[in-house]
């Protein structure tokens, strides 16, 4: 029977999690804490918000990165309005003789100028433009996508600048151009303005009726297929494959959880049940590879429908804004670049291969505390010394503990593992991702996979496994979770919650509306899907 209590009640800890999950991600989604006005008129053609640092540079160096944007581009950029709120502050600034700390544009682009722009692209992959009819109307996501890629070619050119005010004609060596561009001339603007620290952020704002069609299709009718198609459209190509990737996971799980609830079932039957965890056993090996080899076909479809190309990022892909180096001049290119030498890298690489086998050094001392606890509950919390009934259970306090030690060494090292690959200096996003992905990758299978390999190759303890493993999988899936949705969802709505809260007093009206761009500037900052795989990784091999 203790078997049968032990499933009911990692059981019903996962289901409480499973539902917890769902109605905070729908919540997350659908819900609305406070009333968000719609936008303006002057802002229903733009898609990103630019965030520049007023407190460190002048206004001057926000001036020339809009005049550069002017000159050499048909973007619109306009200055964010002040809301009531802003208005309120900037009155105590001024009181005060404080300087306001950011000041925020708008960007976004006439539908000629996107077409224009696709075509720009174009050129720069393929060497022409594509023979497609040209779109009537770009989605949010390909505006985004067009809006960024021609930010990202403009140049810093001194002969466009005039400093404010300065009407009449000025010599080229006389307009100055101001902190950080007086030292990069002819270098990208947005790369340079990041790097400085001028530009703190920019995103995208969201499109009101895309996200409500994308609600409408994706949560409300979940009993659907996910319109894939469309939350790529919205979110991206990277969100588009891994949610492609996590559906079709999903699907495949569904069968396999079938025949383990079965294997669990012909446990109770002593003849039976090594039959069953062999079988099992086959299944889940034939499963994991089928899985791989068939995702590997459903990446090349979606690739092939969406016209991406591997070599079309690496191609248009820039320098990082934190790589740093000697600068050098290029005479075939024409401007400056950033060299760093091979072998200040490689003495890094000892540096950072050191920190990482340090750590899972830590790690196994950590295995080697979960057994001696292992061992120490096993004859302690025993019926034969009083721990019986409920009070059995006690034994599963190490699992558990185990469980959350996994996980918060797992975040911790991967703060480690930024910092590390962040001081191994790479040029490209690229680069650095896959370096990041290395690190983490060995470590994670040490950390999460170590201790289950230990058991069932060295001391055959099938009790023990099956008890770690269940423990490591549910309280990762249930922390996890909350920590992905609860917890961002929460901090939405407090951060709205305050918004309006100072808002109605400064206004004296408890209806105050929160301007849409200023709620979404309070939103939480999602830091990709990089995570999110990590996640699935870890998962999957728990699973198979």
């Amino acid at each position: 029977m203790s078997t049968v209590a032990d499933a009911v009640i990692k059981g019903a800890v996962g289901g409480a999690g499973f539902l917890a999950s769902a109605y905070t991600l729908t919540k997350f989604i659908v819900a609305t804490p406070v009333k968000i006005a719609p936008r303006g008129d002057a802002e229903h053609d733009v898609d990103v918000v630019l965030c520049f640092n007023t407190k460190k540079f002048s206004q001057d160096a926000v001036d020339f990165f809009v005049q550069m944007v002017e000159k050499q581009s048909h973007l619109i950029i306009v200055p964010k309005t002040k809301s009531v709120l802003q208005e309120h502050e900037a009155a105590d600034e001024k009181k005060e003789d404080a300087k306001p700390e950011e000041a925020y544009y708008l960007l976004g682009a006439t539908h000629q100028t996107l077409v224009a722009t696709k075509e720009k692209k174009e050129r720069a992959l393929y060497g022409d433009v594509s023979e497609e009819p040209v779109p009537e109307h770009f989605c949010s996501g390909d505006r985004i996508d067009l809006i960024l890629f021609e930010l990202g070619r403009l140049k810093v050119h001194p002969t466009y600048y005039r400093p404010t005010g300065n009407h009449d004609k000025v010599d080229d060596d006389v307009a100055m151009m101001p902190e950080p561009f007086q030292d990069e001339e002819h270098g990208l603007l947005l790369q340079q303005a990041m790097h400085s620290k001028l530009l703190t952020d920019h995103f995208p704002l969201h499109d009101d009726k895309e996200r409500s069609e994308l609600v409408e299709k994706w949560v409300r009718e979940w009993t659907k297929p996910q319109p894939i198609n469309t939350v790529r459209s919205y979110f991206g190509d990277e969100v588009g494959f891994y949610f492609g990737f996590l559906g079709m996971y999903t699907q495949w799980l569904m069968p396999l959880a079938a025949v383990g609830v079965l294997t669990f079932v012909l446990d109770f039957f002593p003849s039976w049940a090594a039959y069953g965890r062999g079988l099992y056993s086959l299944l889940v090996t034939s499963w994991a590879t089928a899985f791989l080899k068939f995702w590997k076909r459903r990446e090349s479809t979606l690739r092939n429908e969406w016209g991406i190309s591997t070599s079309d990022s690496l191609a248009l892909e820039p320098t990082r804004t934190e790589f740093f180096g000697e600068k050098r001049f290029d005479p075939v290119e024409g401007c400056y670049y950033t060299f760093f030498s091979s072998k200040d890298r490689a003495k890094r690489y000892l540096v950072t291969i050191s920190a990482t086998m340090a750590a899972m050094a830590v790690v196994t001392v950590l295995m080697i505390l979960y057994c001696w606890m292992e061992e120490w509950f096993a004859i302690a919390f025993v019926p034969a010394t009083g721990w019986d009934g409920f009070w059995e259970y006690v034994y599963l306090v190490p699992s558990i503990i185990y469980s959350i030690v996994v996980l918060y060494v797992d975040a911790k090292y991967s703060e480690l593992a930024s910092y590390l690959t962040q001081f191994e200096n790479h040029r490209t996003e690229s680069d650095f991702a896959n370096a990041r992905v290395l690190k983490l990758a060995l470590f994670y299978f040490v950390n999460n996979f170590g201790f289950l390999f230990y058991v069932a190759f060295k001391t055959r303890d099938m009790v023990l496994l099956e008890q770690t493993l269940s423990s490591l999988l549910i309280t990762r899936q249930l922390l996890g979770n909350l920590q992905e949705q609860l917890m961002p969802y929460m901090s939405k709505r407090s951060s709205l919650k305050a918004e309006a809260g100072k808002l109605a007093k400064e206004t004296h009206n408890k209806n105050a509306i929160v301007a849409k761009i200023d709620a979404e500037l309070l939103f939480p900052t999602y830091d990709g899907t990089f995570d999110d795989y990590l996640e699935m990784f870890v998962q999957f091999g728990y699973v198979s």
